[in-house]
């Protein structure tokens, strides 16, 4: 879930739907989720969950996840495949990135190509490597082709923020590691190492919807979240784990929860007794995820069908 998203949704939850701020009014959310500082606020240069928390709050993708795990139009309005291996895709017009610039499908192609040089980024060897090639068809129009069948393509643009064209042609991907510049819904306002991380709502957003001015990050011990909250001193604390939940009944204090997919996975050489699919899935069988579940976790949750 992204800054904008559980920030939207947390405050709707708060006042209720169709709920309506002053403009006088300036509101703010402390929310802990940061324990250290982010390796990094460039999508270019990070590809981890706490970089990606916060950059995507700077920078729209083509697509992105919505609240129900859906993908949702972003910077693409529209998307059709064409054959297995393309996708034509329409882009949004009458956005612009934080510098000025307009947004088109030069910054498309350029940000793709961005991720592959001068070296490839760590999105660009994960993410990104099942696409060929992103090319122009006109200025609001790319036409994306995958190395071979790809029906998590979308998924895949919904994590690729784009950047000006201009910037990666002149300055470089590097000048973006304490400056970004994109078309989110929030804008950096200062990131004091140690410290914590102050956004500011972008009033010029395409999508109109961030209902939070300010989201104050701040760089807090994780042990000190249950106090913190318990003492107002912030406003939401996130992926807390099932142990918080217990010492939270009863507090009084509001707790959100919805599923989501969590998987530890093993990497298996298939050689000796491995290489057999029967001891590989007499190993499964043996793992008991669900009193795992119960122990581990206290019950939250769903266990699923494979370790």
């Amino acid at each position: 879930m992204t800054v904008l998203s559980f920030a939207s949704e947390l405050y709707r939850r708060e006042l209720g739907e169709g709920a309506a701020v002053s403009a006088t009014t300036k509101n703010r959310l402390t929310a802990a989720w940061y324990s250290d500082d982010p390796y990094s606020i460039s999508p270019f240069h990070a590809f981890d969950p706490d970089s990606f928390f916060v950059y995507s709050a700077f920078y729209d993708s083509l697509g992105h996840i919505d609240i129900v795990g859906k993908v949702a139009p972003s910077l693409a309005t529209h998307w059709e495949q064409s054959s297995p291996t393309c996708w034509d895709l329409e882009l949004r017009r009458d956005v612009r990135f934080s510098d000025g610039s307009i947004f088109n499908a030069n910054d498309v192609v350029a940000t793709f190509a961005g991720h592959f040089t001068p070296t490839p980024s760590i999105m660009g060897r994960s993410m990104l490597a099942p696409i060929q090639c992103i090319s122009k068809l006109d200025d609001y129009r790319v036409r994306v082709e995958t190395k071979h069948p790809d029906p998590m393509l979308m998924r895949r643009l919904s994590m690729m923020p784009i950047v000006p064209h201009r910037v990666l042609s002149t300055t470089g991907r590097d000048s973006l590691i304490d400056t970004p510049i994109g078309t989110g819904a929030y804008r950096l306002e200062s990131w004091e190492k140690g410290k914590g991380l102050l956004l500011s709502r972008n009033p010029e957003h395409w999508a109109d919807r961030a209902s939070i001015d300010e989201i104050h990050l701040p760089i807090l011990r994780r042990t000190l979240w249950l106090d913190y909250l318990r003492d107002g001193k912030i406003d939401v604390a996130l992926n807390l784990d099932s142990q918080d939940l217990e010492e939270l009944e009863g507090s009084g204090i509001q707790v959100l929860n919805q599923a989501a997919a969590l998987a530890r996975w093993f990497m298996l050489r298939y050689r000796g007794p491995l290489a057999d699919s029967r001891v590989r899935q007499a190993l499964n069988c043996a793992v008991h995820s669900p009193l795992i579940l119960d122990v581990v976790n206290r019950g939250f949750g769903a266990a699923q069908r494979s370790v």
